[in-house]
C-alpha cells in the first residue's frame, strides 16, 4: 500500500476514498500515530492509502484538475469565508462588470459591488431566487496567466463545495465560466464576441453567422463522439465547455505557452485541449476548424479516464475518421518504412510515455502510430472498452492489454512494426 494523502479528520479522507472506490480502485483509511515534527497537520493524522499499481491513477483522480464538477471539498468547516473576510479588491480583472442571468426568465442583471458579494440574488422579474458567485468578490479569486486573467480554480472549487448545495453547482459553474470568458474577451478586444449553446461557450472574432454555425457543429460533433465512444465518454453536468478561437497565430501561441514547460522545442499545434484548472479548448486561426474540434472534443470526452497519451491520441484520431466518414491512414510502403526506420527499443519508450507527441521531429509519426495501433486493436481484439477503462499511465496500458486483449503492447506494436521487444518500461509513480 502507498500513502497518497494525509488528513486532519476522517470525514475528508472518507470523501476522497469514495472517489477512489468509485473509480474501481482499492484504498483504505487508517490512523497514523507517528508524531510529525514541523507539519501543519496535527497528530494523529488520517492516512488514505491505495495499492501501489493504482497509486498514480489515484493521485490523478484526487488532483482531477480537469473536472470542475467532481472535486473533493478542501475547505474545513471552520475556514474563513474568502468573500466575507475580503479586505482588498483583487487586481484582475479591474473593469469587469458582474452580470448574471436568471435561470427561470433569462433576464440579465448587472450587479453592484455589494450585491455581487452575496450568495443569492432575487430576480424581481419572476421572483426567482438563485445562487451567485462573483470571482472578483472572492479574495484571491483571480491569478495571473501571463497576459490573460486566470481564476484560482482550486479556490473556487473549494468555495462552491463548501457553501453551495450540489443542486446549485451547475448554474454556479456556468456563471464562473462566463466570467472567465468575459475577462479573456476584455484582453482580446471588442472584436471578440461570446456565444453560447446547450453545452458550449465560444469566444471568437468570426462573424455571428459563422460562430453560430460552429456552435451547431460542436453540438452535432458531441453527439457523434458520444455515440462512437459509448460508455467511455464523459457527460459533464456542471458548466459548459469553453472554446477559444483565436484570430491571430501570435495570440494563440501566446495563450497556450503558459501551459507548456518553460524550456524545450515543441511541435506546432492545430488546436489544443487544456485540462489544467477548468478544461477548455483553444484553436488557432483556421478556415476549417471542424476536424480539430472533433479531435479536441474527443480528448474532452475521455478526460476522466486518465489513460496513456498514445491511447488518448489514437482514439482522438480514429474518432475524427468515424465522425468525418473517412479513413485518414495512408497504408503504403512509404508509411511502413518511415515507422520501421524511426521506432526502435529506445524511441518506442518516448511513444509509450507520450514524450514523442511533443517532439517536432517525431510528432507526426507518433500520431500515425497511435492511430494504427488503436485501429488494429479495435479490429482484431475484443474487450476494447475494458482495455481502455483499465489502461494506466505508468505501464502505458500494458497490464490492461494483457488482461483484456490477451496480448502485450509489444506484441500488438510488433504486428505492424515487425519483430522486436517493445515492452513499455514502467514510469515512476
Amino acid at each position: 500500500m502507498k500513502t497518497i494523502r494525509r488528513y486532519t479528520n476522517a470525514a475528508d479522507a472518507g470523501y476522497d476514498l469514495s472517489l477512489i472506490e468509485a473509480a474501481g480502485l482499492t484504498g483504505i483509511v487508517t490512523e497514523d500515530l507517528t508524531p510529525r515534527v514541523g507539519s501543519n497537520v496535527a497528530s494523529p493524522a488520517i492516512l488514505l492509502k491505495v495499492q501501489d499499481p493504482d497509486a498514480q491513477r489515484a493521485i490523478d483522480i484526487l488532483n482531477a484538475d480537469a473536472n470542475p464538477d467532481s472535486q473533493p471539498a478542501a475547505i474545513l468547516p471552520d475556514a474563513p469565508d474568502p468573500i466575507q473576510n475580503s479586505t482588498s479588491s483583487p487586481t484582475l480583472p479591474q473593469s469587469q462588470t458582474f452580470v448574471v442571468k436568471c435561470p427561470e426568465c433569462a433576464t440579465k442583471w448587472k450587479l453592484d459591488p455589494q450585491e455581487s458579494r452575496q450568495r443569492t440574488f432575487l430576480c424581481t422579474e419572476c421572483n426567482t431566487a438563485f445562487p451567485i458567485l462573483n470571482i472578483s468578490a472572492l479574495a484571491g479569486g483571480w491569478i495571473g496567466n501571463g497576459t490573460y486573467p486566470q481564476p484560482d480554480w482550486d479556490l473556487l472549487r473549494n468555495y462552491v463545495n463548501q457553501y453551495f448545495s450540489p443542486s446549485e453547482h451547475p448554474l454556479l459553474w456556468l456563471q464562473l465560466a462566463l466570467q472567465w470568458t468575459r475577462a479573456i474577451r476584455d484582453v482580446l478586444g471588442p472584436a471578440y464576441i461570446i456565444y453560447e449553446s446547450k453545452n458550449f461557450i465560444l469566444l471568437t472574432a468570426k462573424p455571428s453567422d459563422t460562430a453560430r454555425s460552429l456552435l451547431n457543429d460542436c453540438e452535432e460533433i458531441l453527439i457523434h463522439i458520444r455515440t462512437f465512444l459509448g460508455s467511455l465518454a464523459w457527460h459533464w453536468a456542471n458548466g459548459k465547455h469553453l472554446i477559444l478561437m483565436f484570430d491571430d497565430l501570435e495570440l494563440y501561441y501566446g495563450y497556450v505557452a503558459w501551459f507548456y514547460p518553460e524550456e524545450g522545442q515543441f511541435a506546432s499545434s492545430g488546436g489544443m485541449f487544456l485540462n489544467r484548472g477548468y478544461c477548455h479548448t483553444v484553436l488557432p486561426p483556421t478556415q476549417y476548424p471542424v476536424r480539430a474540434l472533433v479531435h479536441e472534443l474527443t480528448h474532452l470526452s475521455l478526460v476522466r479516464l486518465r489513460i496513456p497519451r498514445w491511447l488518448n491520441e489514437g482514439l482522438a484520431v480514429t474518432t475524427e475518421d468515424a465522425v468525418n466518414g473517412k479513413n485518414s491512414i495512408r497504408w503504403d510502403a512509404e508509411l511502413a518504412a518511415s515507422h520501421k526506420s524511426h521506432w526502435n527499443t529506445e524511441t518506442i519508450q518516448d511513444f509509450w510515455s507520450g514524450k514523442s507527441f511533443l517532439d517536432p521531429a517525431s510528432s507526426h509519426v507518433s500520431y500515425s502510430l497511435a492511430q494504427i495501433l488503436v485501429t488494429n486493436i479495435r479490429e482484431d481484439y475484443g474487450n476494447l472498452e475494458d482495455f481502455i477503462k483499465n489502461a494506466k499511465i505508468p505501464d502505458a496500458g500494458d497490464s490492461s492489454a494483457q488482461a483484456h486483449l490477451g496480448a502485450t503492447l509489444s506484441e500488438i506494436a510488433s504486428s505492424f512494426l515487425g519483430p522486436g521487444d517493445r515492452t513499455p518500461r514502467l514510469l515512476s509513480t
